[in-house]
């Protein structure tokens, strides 16, 4: 059986500060034919791309502005000390060994950094949803269509986005007024998703990055996923 690790999020509680695994992930995954592999922030971060064979990088508080030269936002929240920087060093080793990766919220918008783009620090997401659902458009070639319809609802709790994609990414998928809501690299098994499909009755994207990583399908196909999937049809 395959191991996918994912990455445990901090967070405050009570007098305390605990490093957790969201319920939703062992729920979801528990149906499905994979091992999951806490992770927790720290120096052996480099040896989990030997023990794991994918990576799931989960939702959590925002992505320290100063890593995309940006301000800070008054309505952001950041973790402390070096735990985005260990993100970063996680996410390279897995890139160095060319296993899948998955970023989900703001695990996408860490990928999207990590690949040397930017994110706005904070939007009208007031405008963006209504109780915490939109609809998103799935670029023309991306692989999502393979699993959806043209348009998707989804949910959304995310206050910085992706407008504009880093260089090397493509976008899969995104809304109206501009928000880039799915992106996946042309070479690498790399995959982003802005909202949270572990949460989603309906979801077929955890299965379809369980497929790649039991090599069932090609992720993508160089030659064919052309830069014309970031025109936004």
């Amino acid at each position: 059986m395959k191991t996918l690790g994912i990455l445990c999020r901090k967070q405050h509680f009570e007098n305390s500060e605990r490093f957790f695994l969201n319920a939703s992930f062992v729920d979801r995954f528990s149906a499905l034919p994979v091992r999951l592999h806490p992770i927790l922030p720290g120096p052996h971060l480099t040896i989990e791309a030997d023990q794991c064979d994918a990576l799931l990088l989960p939702g959590g508080i925002d992505v320290s502005a100063s890593f995309y030269h940006q301000d800070a936002d008054e309505f952001s929240d950041y973790y402390d000390g070096f735990l985005d920087i260990e993100e970063f060093l996680l996410i390279d080793a897995f890139m160095q060994k060319k296993k899948p990766i998955l970023g989900i919220c703001r695990g996408m918008q860490m990928l999207q950094v990590y690949f040397h783009g930017s994110l706005e620090p904070h939007f009208d997401t007031f405008s963006h949803h209504q109780d915490h659902f939109h609809i998103v458009q799935l670029a023309k070639k991306s692989y999502l269509r393979q699993l959806y319809t043209k348009e998707l609802l989804v949910n959304s709790y995310h206050h910085q986005r992706v407008t504009e994609i880093a260089p090397e990414l493509i976008v899969d998928a995104f809304c109206k007024d501009g928000t880039i809501e799915a992106f996946h690299h042309p070479i690498y098994p790399v995959l982003g998703i802005q909202w949270h499909p572990e949460l989603e009755k309906n979801d077929r994207i955890l299965p379809y990055f369980l497929s790649i990583i039991y090599d069932k399908i090609t992720p993508f196909d160089p030659v064919n996923d052309a830069p014309e999937q970031n025109e936004h049809t």
